[in-house]
C-alpha cells in the first residue's frame, strides 16, 4: 500500500501520479504533521511536569495540555479528513486505493479526542491517557507515511548519482513514526513493494536505498565494465607489472617475456580472482540462507547487486591487485592451490604484507636518513 497503482507510461524515467494523487499526498502528510506536532507537545509537556513535585504535576499538566491545544489540531486533521473523503466522491480509484487506511486514521483520531484529560482528571490517570495517546498518534503517523514515502523516496532518488545510497533515517526521519517497531515495518513494506520505488534498491539490514540506473543495459553495462577492468588488469599487471618488479628485485623469474614465468603470473592471476570470486559466492548465499524478510540480497539479481555496488566493487578489485603484487613479490614461486587460497582469503592475506611492506619501508627510511646525516 506504499503508492498508488498509476502505471507509467511506456519508456517513462519516472512514475506520473494524477492530480487526485498529488492531492491526496498532500493532504495526508498535513495529517502526519499534524499528529507529530500533537505527539512531541503532549510529550514534552509530560517530561516537564514529572520533575515537578506530586501536588503541582496535575496543574502544571493540565496548564500545558489545555483542550484548546486539541482543538488547534483538530481544526487541522478533521478538514483534512473531509476533504479526504471529497476526493474519494470525485475519484473511486483514490477510494479503492486507501479508504481502508483513510478510515482507520479517521478512527484513531477519534479515540485521541476521546482520551484527551481534562483539567480535573488526576495526574495518574492524565499520565496513563497520554501514553494511550502517544500510541495513537503513532499509528497515525504511520498510516499516513506508508501511503505517502515512496513518492518522497522518489523525488529525493533523482537528486542522486547512480550507486550512491540515500540513509533513510536521516533523509525520512522527521516523517516517521516513533516506534522503532513501526519504522522498521515501513521499510520492510517498501522493500516488499519493491517496484513503488523508481530507479531505487532498497537494502533492509543497512537501511539504506541505493540510486540505480533506469534501465536493465545500463545495469549490465557496470557489470561488463567490471569485468573488462579485470580482463585488463589480467593483461597488464602479469605480463607487464610483475616482470618489472622482478627485474628491479633481480629475482631468476625477472626476465621480461620469459613465457614460463609470464604465464605462471597469469595462472596465479586468475586463481586470485577465482578465489575471490568463490568466497564472494559463499558469502552471498549464506546471507540468502540467513534471510528471513525482505531485503536487497546479491543472490535475487546479481546484476542490479554489482551495479549500485559498482565503486565499491571497483575498489575492491583494486585491492586484489594490490594482494595480488604483495603476495607474487612476496612469494617467489607461488603455487597455483596457494594463489587459490589466497584469493579466497584476500583481505587478512594483503594486510599481512601491507604490514610487511611498512616496516621494510620504515626500515628503508630510516637507513636513508642515517645516510643523508
Amino acid at each position: 500500500m506504499a503508492t498508488p497503482p498509476i502505471q507509467a507510461p511506456a519508456g517513462a524515467q519516472r512514475q506520473k501520479y494524477t492530480a487526485s494523487d498529488s492531492q491526496m499526498f498532500g493532504l495526508l502528510r498535513e495529517i502526519r504533521s499534524s499528529a507529530q506536532y500533537l505527539q512531541k507537545e503532549a510529550a514534552d509537556a509530560l517530561v516537564r511536569t514529572l520533575t515537578l513535585d506530586a501536588a503541582a504535576r496535575a496543574a502544571s499538566l493540565a496548564k500545558a495540555l489545555p483542550a484548546a491545544l486539541l482543538t488547534r489540531v483538530d481544526n487541522i486533521i478533521t478538514p483534512q479528513l473531509d476533504a479526504i473523503r471529497t476526493v474519494f466522491l470525485e475519484d473511486v480509484r483514490e477510494f479503492e486505493w486507501c479508504s481502508d487506511s483513510v478510515t482507520a486514521i479517521g478512527l484513531t483520531w477519534a479515540r485521541v479526542k476521546d482520551r484527551w484529560p481534562a483539567a480535573d482528571t488526576p495526574f495518574e490517570e492524565s499520565q496513563q491517557r497520554l501514553g494511550f495517546i502517544a500510541a495513537d498518534l503513532d499509528v497515525i503517523v504511520f498510516r499516513c507515511a506508508e501511503l505517502t514515502l515512496s513518492p518522497r523516496i522518489n523525488e529525493t532518488l533523482e537528486n542522486l548519482r547512480v550507486g550512491q545510497p540515500l540513509d533513510f533515517e536521516f533523509e525520512f526521519g522527521d516523517e516517521l513514526p516513533v516506534g522503532a517497531e513501526l519504522r522498521k515495518r515501513l521499510l520492510l513494506e517498501l522493500a516488499q513493494e519493491a517496484k513503488a520505488i523508481q530507479n531505487g534498491v532498497i537494502d533492509v539490514s543497512q537501511e539504506v536505498i541505493y540510486k540505480a540506473a533506469a534501465s536493465r543495459n545500463a545495469q549490465r553495462r557496470s557489470v561488463f565494465e567490471l569485468v573488462a577492468l579485470i580482463v585488463c588488469g589480467g593483461l597488464v599487471i602479469p605480463l607487464l607489472v610483475m616482470p618489472w618488479i622482478f627485474q628491479i628485485m633481480q629475482q631468476p623469474d625477472g626476465r621480461i617475456w620469459n613465457i614460463s614465468a609470464n604465464l605462471h603470473f597469469v595462472v596465479n592471476y586468475v586463481l586470485i580472482f577465482i578465489g575471490s570470486g568463490i568466497h564472494l559466492l559463499i558469502e552471498a548465499v549464506k546471507s540468502q540462507r540467513a534471510e528471513s524478510k525482505p531485503s536487497f540480497q546479491a543472490m535475487n539479481d546479481w546484476v542490479l547487486w554489482l551495479h549500485v555496488r559498482e565503486m565499491p566493487v571497483f575498489w575492491g578489485i583494486v585491492y586484489i591487485w594490490i594482494g595480488y603484487v604483495l603476495l607474487s613479490a612476496g612469494i617467489p614461486g607461488l603455487s597455483p592451490q596457494t594463489a587459490f587460497f589466497a584469493g579466497y582469503s584476500i583481505d587478512s592475506i594483503t594486510e599481512v604484507f601491507l604490514d610487511r611492506f611498512q616496516t621494510a619501508a620504515k626500515a628503508q627510511a630510516a637507513a636513508l636518513t642515517a645516510m643523508a646525516k
